[in-house]
């Protein structure tokens, strides 16, 4: 989880030492605190922004951003992506035009305050972007559908999801991602 950063890494054997039963299950305030701080460097809307990308995943692209009925402009997107930035909240992403967050505890942190609800609405739009455009068939996309679809299935029935979970399986199957696979399986039949 420290992603190889020293003060995170300090504090987390810190925080084991001191309460070795806790077995990493939470952060210690001393992170949490510092991830809520910078965070709030970025000004109230780009936060929603981010909050917004957080539950997309670590890493989103522009597109996805627009899906999600934040009725934002592309441009304006784009001025809090920049903002973020900025206050190295988010980095360039490994594609053109996808952004990441910079550590994985900046997307939790952002993640975690969004209501369920709304998260599953966002889930819900991404699912339906990402299905209206590669359909429910077998290719890198039916991963991202089955992720989205999961975390919607949290809250409510989802009709496509055991369509979508065998997809998803066989996809991970034929690239050789066996423990994904098993990930999948897992919780698309619980």
């Amino acid at each position: 989880r420290s992603q190889g950063n020293p003060f995170f890494m300090n504090e987390l054997l810190r925080e084991h030492l001191l309460n070795p039963r806790n077995q990493g299950s939470s952060l210690p305030d001393t992170i949490r605190e510092t991830v809520r701080r910078h965070v709030e460097l970025a000004d109230r809307q780009t936060q929603a922004v981010l909050s917004a990308a957080a539950a997309v995943g670590r890493s989103f692209a522009l597109w996805e951003l627009s899906e999600l009925g934040l009725d934002l402009s592309k441009a304006s997107l784009l001025d809090h992506i920049r903002s973020a930035q900025e206050t190295a909240i988010i980095g360039p992403g490994r594609r053109t035009n996808e952004y990441q967050f910079t550590h994985i505890l900046f997307q939790e942190y952002l993640a975690r305050q969004i209501p369920q609800l709304e998260k599953a609405q966002y889930h819900k739009r991404l699912a339906e972007a990402i299905t209206s455009k590669h359909g429910l068939g077998r290719g890198p996309h039916i991963l991202s559908t089955f992720r989205h679809l999961s975390e919607l299935a949290l809250t409510e029935s989802v009709e496509d999801y055991p369509a979508v979970t065998f997809e998803a399986a066989t996809y991970s199957l034929e690239i050789h991602a066996l423990e994904e696979t098993l990930v999948i399986l897992d919780t698309g039949l619980a």
